[in-house]
């Protein structure tokens, strides 16, 4: 399989777009939605290879504790709710505990949450560091691409019902032609934002490369990057990575005990660890070609900048 070489790719930025030239205004996300419908089919009949580029400044959310110089840069998909939980019970864990709250139960819902302020987030990592001063522990978490992608799917795709248009309007199922479907807007929705054609779209982030978070193109090399794996040996190993960083910021050891149990509980009321469907979207993308084309195109860079294995069929 032949990749973009970075000159091409440069080339076919200028020439090409996801959209027709007509100028579309959306007014929410069901028009745009519609709008996908049309333009992804003229668009892959025209370039069947466009890989997405890195480091674009798209997303950036912060989780801040200013008392333990720590702070961490939230990328959905990859423990995003146990984390706002975590950063929750350190800002007051004799409280949260007296409410009998757990970190592995807690709602991602803001109206369910137990910290419904979040003070502790932040959305400017440079304002961010210059106040919290030197020896910040800044961390995130990043995930083989082709599991955060199943995770998503099946989370938004299959079991996420209170969306109309959470799939982007393809049909909701574990087959070729959905994953198809799927893949195709996404790529042509992501593609949009380079143009900035839309906003901070619901679902896009969900899904868009993990370069495209966090001010990587800025701050990659001060942040400790920790990997992530669905499995009881890598959350094992992801408790540890947790407690020597916590232990660095000067957290108590009983904080400490309590977070590393409850990440070692390995799932909260959003994870799709070890379900059915995400063994047979695992299937079908091992075993389709195209669709291990496709993911390659949006997710090339990650595999390569984070360190993980290209898939092959």
């Amino acid at each position: 399989m032949m990749l973009a070489s970075p000159k091409s790719f440069v080339l076919k930025s200028m020439i090409l777009s996801c959209f027709a030239t007509l100028s579309v205004i959306f007014y929410g996300d069901r028009l745009r939605t519609e709008n996908l419908e049309w333009q992804e089919a003229a668009f892959f009949a025209k370039n069947k290879s466009y890989i997405l580029p890195p480091f674009i400044r798209y997303r950036e959310q912060y989780l801040v504790l200013d008392k333990y110089r720590l702070a961490t840069c939230q990328i959905e998909k990859i423990m995003s709710t146990i984390r706002g939980a975590i950063f929750c019970f350190l800002t007051d864990s004799k409280k949260f505990l007296e409410h009998n709250r757990t970190i592995s139960n807690e709602p991602w819902k803001k109206k369910e949450r137990f910290c419904k302020e979040r003070s502790y987030v932040h959305e400017d990592l440079d304002k961010t560091l210059k106040n919290m001063g030197q020896d910040v522990v800044l961390f995130t978490i990043v995930r083989d691409p082709v599991e955060r992608l199943i995770s998503g799917f099946v989370d938004k795709c299959l079991r996420e019902r209170h969306r109309w248009n959470s799939c982007y309007g393809c049909p909701r199922k574990t087959k070729d032609s959905s994953l198809r479907c799927f893949l195709n807007r996404l790529h042509c929705s992501l593609r949009s934002i380079l143009r900035n054609e839309n906003g901070d779209f619901y679902f896009d982030r969900h899904f868009a490369p993990q370069s495209w978070y966090c001010d990587f193109r800025n701050h990659i090399n001060n942040y400790t990057i920790l990997k992530y794996s669905n499995t009881e040996k890598g959350i094992a190993r992801v408790a540890s990575q947790f407690d020597n960083l916590f232990e660095k910021s000067g957290i108590s050891s009983f904080e400490r005990k309590i977070i590393k149990e409850e990440i070692l509980k390995g799932s909260t009321r959003h994870s799709t660890r070890g379900s059915k469907d995400v063994v047979l979207v695992r299937q079908l993308i091992s075993l389709n070609k195209e669709i291990l084309r496709k993911i390659i195109d949006i997710y090339y860079h990650d595999f390569v900048i984070f360190g993980f294995p290209l898939p092959v069929a």
